[in-house]
């Protein structure tokens, strides 16, 4: 799955813990953990950890997510897609509407 800059989108974050802060009228999930990688349809992080319980972000994709990001991760992801995703490209905001 790729989006119209034909970014590879199949890899989305999840993290164990997350906190949820007030952004006007909208309440937002931020993460308070290390943000690992996983596939749709899967029950583990890339890395193995089992993640079915953990929160999800749908909305951003695991290249674009902001802070510390599993390095078993980031290079499982990277040999998969065949493009670095240690620098991101634009900074992340807080995904309004996911749900864990």
């Amino acid at each position: 799955m790729t989006n119209s800059q034909g970014e590879d989108l199949r890899f989305f974050a999840t993290k164990q813990y997350s906190r949820q802060q007030l952004r006007g009228t909208s309440s937002v999930r931020l993460p308070t953990s290390a943000v690992h990688a996983k596939e749709m349809a899967t029950k583990h992080t890339l890395c193995g950890h089992r993640c079915d319980s953990w929160v999800k972000f749908w909305g951003q994709p695991f290249h674009e997510i902001d802070g510390e990001r599993c390095s078993q991760c980031v290079a499982l992801v990277e040999r998969a897609t065949g493009r670095s995703v240690r620098t991101r490209r634009r900074p992340t905001q807080p995904v309004e509407g996911d749900k864990g």
